[in-house]
């Protein structure tokens, strides 16, 4: 979801770190301005000490690359070319050096501006706002901010039409150099940076509000080990080497997932029956092959009961390898006793892992 930021109410997320602090730099999101009034910040990296920042900006409707340093700044901007009030204008801000920054506006780039201006003390990143040598905020948005993202490189007239897709977006460029990248979808407050896995500070209430499209297929980027096609959910599926999964391994909902090596289970195993119906063989202590059903499960002195039927099943103690502390009871014909210890086995949401 993007996030809405209301001027007047001072909306916008921060961490109180500069992800960047040199050369070069580039800015890029979707916007839907409520309005073309005044300088509204959408993504930058600044400081509160001293009149330095590295900012992509709406002003006055005009698209608007600016970095500033204490000596003073310079723009790049698309001039007459006005973003469009609530619609979704798609905005890159390019900072290659001191002397070289330009700005894009649904794919178009305007002139460079070529004034030094070389941004020093860096203390913050910030969303939907910027500062200008002072705590107080600047120039805040006034709108819905999509997509976010910060790079370590300046991207170029390609990278650019790649992710503007003519309107369409959906594509990712140069991850290997994505430094920060907000999907802004989070229910409620933290939002979360999916480049470092770190959590935005929220100054006020921003609200939700509908993305520009939808992403089939997420990339996270670099930091997280996925390539563009990997990742088609936020929460249940390929979630990086953040979460110890090598990029291909993850490819389903958690309940159909293989899950690979780094889960403790080998070459690709799957959840492949519900316990109900599940074939365990003789690594869970059953003959081999053997479909037993749980309710009237022959499960035989392996499995820690002492007679051949077990007449009542009320919860299942899966052990230490499903992770559950403390175990759940068996009780069998009103007796409560020891729970089966599945050795080379666990169970998980109603599904059997095995491990070879």
């Amino acid at each position: 979801m993007a996030l809405t930021c209301v001027a007047a109410s001072t909306q916008y997320l921060t961490r109180s770190v500069a992800l960047l602090t040199a050369f070069p730099v580039s800015f890029e999101c979707w916007y839907k301005p409520s309005n073309n009034t005044g300088a509204q910040a959408l993504i930058s990296i600044a400081s509160q000490t001293a009149n330095s920042y590295w900012r992509l900006a709406s002003e006055s409707g005009a698209a608007t690359a600016r970095n500033e340093s204490a000596g003073g700044g310079a723009s790049a901007t698309s001039g007459a070319t006005l973003l469009t009030v609530g619609s979704w204008n798609h905005l890159v801000a390019v900072f290659t050096s001191a002397t070289s920054r330009d700005v894009y506006l649904n794919g178009v780039k305007s002139s460079n501006a070529t004034s030094i201006a070389l941004p020093t003390a860096l203390g913050f990143t910030n969303i939907g706002v910027n500062f200008a040598g002072t705590a107080t905020a600047s120039g805040p948005a006034n709108g819905d901010i999509a997509f976010p993202k910060i790079w370590n490189v300046a991207l170029s007239q390609t990278d650019v039409n790649n992710l503007y897709n003519s309107g369409a977006g959906k594509v990712m460029v140069q991850a290997s150099n994505l430094k920060s990248f907000s999907l802004l979808g989070e229910s409620i407050s933290p939002w979360v940076d999916y480049s470092t896995g770190v959590f935005w500070t929220t100054v006020g209430t921003p609200a939700h509000a509908a993305d520009p499209f939808v992403w089939p297929l997420l990339s996270v980027g670099a930091k997280a080990g996925l390539s563009h096609a990997l990742v088609t959910a936020v929460l249940s599926d390929t979630i990086g080497a953040k979460s110890g999964l090598s990029a291909a391994n993850v490819t389903a909902v958690l309940a159909n997932a293989t899950v690979g090596a780094k889960s403790g289970l080998t070459p690709g195993p799957k959840l492949v029956n519900p316990i109900g119906t599940a074939t365990m063989g003789s690594k869970s202590g059953l003959s081999a092959a053997k479909a037993v059903m749980v309710q009237s499960s022959t499960l035989g002195a392996k499995s820690g009961l002492s007679s051949a039927k077990s007449s009542s099943l009320i919860s299942l103690s899966t052990g230490a390898r499903a992770g559950l502390n403390p175990s759940p009871v068996l009780t069998v014909g009103g007796q409560a006793i020891a729970p089966p210890i599945l050795k080379d086995a666990f169970f998980y949401g109603g599904y059997l892992y095995r491990l070879s």
